[in-house]
């Protein structure tokens, strides 16, 4: 094989990511670049567009490929944020700062959601404007058909266009060298596939093993480094954010005790340490741990660096830098805890990996399978009935005992869970309400992380052992879901379920600072939406109380099972919207500062809701199509009339 001094085209990576996916097909990418001759050049977050050099032309690569998810109702992840104000600030200070920036986007989303893929789109449409140049079509994943249908033929095509790209933009001499060392790396890379083929037959399309982008530093605490310090062990998803600890202040049973299946907690904790004043729609995002079971049974099934354990210490380091600690120092029993997700399901790049640490044939050929094309439908279908989370793969597998260090760096990240304030700042002061459904998984009777995790803190308060209950939380102040500033502006609010939590917040305010008392006050509704009135009606001695006080001037419920006979449509809030279209259409097209908010469950409901309102507002929009309503609808959601607190079952 010849090689021909010639330097390898760069290509940087970069992702925005909620829980896993984006980064890890973006890890994915990076990892196969040198396989296609391309050398792997940064491999970072969105959000570190500007650190990271991108505005200038010299401490960047050849080309940029991004991947990124959508989240809440068409947002960029947390760690993508700060690219819209950062590219804006670039084009500030040197406008053609990015015409010479080739790019890509692969996109994923969700076709559940109303703004499908709208965070790529937005990545896509701020590039362009900065005058950045697309060398290959924009991707955009559906995770409601399963990713891999648009992602892998998006990838086959993806190295061809660079390959085209790079070599194009060569001058002719180095063209044809360039051409030349990449057929010679093409020919090794293509014998090294041969092997490993020749290795694993039987299994198509295989992934790359991904390179690690973290080390484990391990130590006693008798030989604890005199330059290392303790350090907070927080996952990936919030060591950038500011963490308080609050107080557990209240508690209390929402839904009746014999629900058993849908039981709703109210909560309530101290944010003083803080000092953060919250509005009406602001959240919190939950710091969760994992249980010590799981974590037990993990430690016996995994392998500690040699001569250490779980009670030694460690520090999780990036592999780019000594310097940049990931985490720690704490015990490595912490990291289990705090660091990765034993539940959700495993990417195939990680399944891939662990299959090199079976020693039995079997298992670790099912998990090749999993991880190939070959087991494409047992992959989607083991994702759906919640056998592919780590735990499951350990108890299946017991040949199975990965390191401790691959588990930290492939493992899915452990991610917060967001609730939004039913309390009001005005009322309540630093004391945050919150409302949460005990979720229920599949039928192994084991309850969601987080909402098992309150649940046993709710408990433990109501039963009066309330001593040093406390949770680890984010403030996140969104500034956008909140009750419009000018008492005159009337607004619908629909929530259904423990989707009416932050409006309990939005009408403890209107009462403290009396908004409703005049008669130039803009009207105020409420739709909600249960299965029985005497069960699950949330708050709902309070909200009717707003409604006989006058502060709300109209509370309209839709009990689902009251009064329901087997074989007859269920009535729900979208239903409602139809059956007061007249009411509803007039409050709305009659002041064009009108708002809605919709809060509650991302899939049928909000889809439903918003059909719904359509058909309102082609009826009383003076006779405009469908089309055309659907058009103002979407208006309103720029302008910030069309509001949506939405989230999505898994």
């Amino acid at each position: 094989i010849v090689v021909e001094s010639y330097k390898m085209k760069v290509v940087d990576v970069l992702y925005g990511s909620v829980n896993g996916n984006a980064e890890e097909i973006a890890r994915r990418i990076h990892s196969e670049l040198p396989q296609h001759s391309f050398e792997s050049g940064k491999f970072q977050a969105l959000c570190e567009f500007d650190s990271a050099g991108f505005a200038n032309e010299s401490t960047r690569g050849d080309a940029l490929i991004i991947v990124t998810s959508t989240t809440g109702d068409g947002d960029l992840p947390a760690n993508a944020m700060k690219f819209p104000r950062q590219l804006k600030k670039i084009k500030e200070v040197n406008p053609k700062a990015l015409e010479s920036l080739n790019y890509c986007v692969l996109g994923l989303g969700d076709t559940n959601y109303e703004n499908f893929n709208n965070a790529a789109r937005r990545v896509d449409k701020l590039l362009k404007g900065a005058g950045a140049k697309a060398f290959y079509y924009r991707g955009e994943a559906d995770d409601g058909v399963g990713l891999e249908s648009v992602v892998e033929p998006w990838l086959e095509g993806l190295y061809p266009a660079l390959s085209e790209l790079l070599l194009k933009s060569m001058e002719n001499g180095k063209h044809d060298q360039a051409i030349k060392q990449n057929i010679d790396v093409a020919v090794e890379a293509e014998v090294k596939k041969m092997i490993m083929e020749e290795m694993l037959t039987g299994f198509e399309g295989l992934p790359v093993v991904l390179d690690p982008l973290v080390k484990l530093d391990v130590f006693s605490e008798i030989d604890f480094p005199e330059n290392i310090t303790y350090g907070p062990c927080l996952s990936e998803a919030v060591r950038d954010e500011t963490v308080y600890e609050a107080a557990v202040v209240g508690a209390r049973l929402l839904t009746d005790p014999e629900l058993t299946d849908r039981r709703v907690w109210h909560m309530e904790v101290d944010l003083s340490e803080s000092n953060v004043k919250y509005s009406p729609g602001d959240s919190i995002a939950i710091v969760v741990e994992n249980v010590m079971e799981d974590i037990d049974f993990v430690v016996k099934h995994i392998e500690f660096p040699e001569g250490f354990n779980a009670e030694s210490f460690g520090v999780v380091k990036s592999r780019e830098s000594d310097r940049k600690v990931l985490a720690g120092a704490c015990p490595l029993k912490d990291m289990l805890k705090r660091l990765v997700d034993f539940h959700s399901p495993l990417k195939k790049t990680c399944l891939r990996a662990l299959a090199e640490y079976c020693t039995d044939e079997k298992e670790c050929k099912s998990l090749l399978n999993l991880s190939s094309k070959t087991g494409r439908n047992e992959y989607s279908s083991k994702v759906k009935s919640g056998e592919l989370g780590f735990l499951s793969i350990l108890k299946d597998r017991p040949s199975c005992r990965p390191p401790l260090e691959l588990v930290i760096d492939q493992l899915p990240r452990l991610v917060p869970r967001y609730y939004s304030a039913s309390s009001a700042y005005s009322v309540d002061g630093s004391v945050f309400h919150f409302a949460f459904s005990v979720v229920h998984v599949g039928n192994s009777g084991r309850r969601g992380l987080a909402t098992g995790m309150l649940e046993d803190l709710c408990r433990a308060y109501s039963s009066n052992d309330s001593k040093d209950l406390k949770v680890e939380l984010v403030v996140r102040q969104t500034g956008h879901f909140s009750p419009p500033e000018d008492p005159i502006t009337p607004y619908l609010m629909i929530g259904p379920g423990t989707g009416v939590a932050p409006f309990r917040g939005f009408l403890r305010d209107r009462r403290a600072r009396g908004l409703f008392k005049s008669s130039e006050c803009g009207e105020v509704w409420l739709l909600f939406g249960c299965r029985h009135e005497a069960k699950d009606f949330l708050y709902g001695d309070e909200l009717k109380d707003y409604a006989e006080s006058g502060e709300l001037d109209q509370l309209v419920t839709a009990f689902s099972r009251d009064n329901w006979v087997e074989g007859n449509p269920k009535v729900y809030v979208q239903h409602k919207i139809i059956e007061y279209a007249e009411q509803i259409g007039n409050l709305l097209m009659n002041n064009d500062k009108s708002r809605i908010y919709v809060c509650g469950d991302g899939g049928n409901m909000a889809s439903e809701v918003q059909q719904a309102l359509i058909k309102v507002i082609g009826q009383f929009g003076n006779g405009m199509s469908e089309s055309d309503a659907a058009q103002l609808l979407k208006e309103w959601g720029h302008a910030g009339r069309y509001l949506r607190d939405v989230w999505y079952w898994n």
